[in-house]
């Protein structure tokens, strides 16, 4: 009966771990790579650390490095973008689920914005700025083991700002597809304080 027990406690204990979307104090790390399809080609890549503030929620920093432009007939400018900033994730199964699952991330950052023209042949830098940004993506996740989540979305909605728009609301939704994984590395280690002797 005690060992019935002490089994039925260990399997309760790895269920709750296994369907926690995150753990607080946990230490992640991620990739998100997308390309949006509509209107202009544009590439994204945006690593990321975070951390996990608990069971449904993770907060942390991003590098964002993003193009597009080919120089075709109707374009001669080509864009690229680097950009850093932070993000805050909300993370809840499905109902019934212990793997699929919703998410919402809203992030801000502070992007460069650099425009290349093509003139005679040459590249040239003809502008680049600064860029405020708030966006705001849901998105849906799946988790095959507990140091592993995969996730994707297919855009969102942002407020921007620059010299040359005050606040300009835009949308790529259901226009971009991003897919990406986030790694579970652990907690961080605490330091022992030695008392030192006189």
């Amino acid at each position: 009966m005690r060992k019935f027990i002490l089994l039925l406690l260990f399997t309760s204990s790895s269920f709750l771990y296994t369907s926690a979307q995150f753990n607080k104090g946990e230490i992640y790390t991620g990739i998100d790579i997308s390309r949006r399809i509509a209107r202009f080609d544009i590439t994204s890549i945006q690593p990321s650390v975070s951390i996990g503030l608990g069971q449904h929620s993770r907060a942390g920093i991003f590098y964002n490095r993003s193009w597009y432009g080919s120089y075709n007939n109707w374009t001669d400018n080509s864009i690229k973008i680097h950009g850093a900033g932070v993000f805050y994730e909300y993370a809840s199964y499905f109902k019934k689920s212990r793997k699929w699952g919703w998410t919402m991330n809203g992030s801000f950052a502070f992007n460069q914005v650099s425009v290349y023209e093509k003139n005679a042949g040459a590249i040239l830098l003809n502008n680049r700025y600064t860029e405020r940004q708030l966006t705001f993506t849901p998105g849906i996740f799946f988790k095959p083991s507990p140091r592993v989540m995969l996730f994707a979305n297919i855009g969102g909605f942002s407020l921007n700002n620059n010299r040359n728009e005050f606040i300009n609301a835009r949308s790529d939704f259901a226009t971009k597809l991003s897919i990406g994984a986030i790694f579970t590395i652990g907690q961080p280690r605490k330091k022992k304080l030695q008392r030192s002797r006189f």
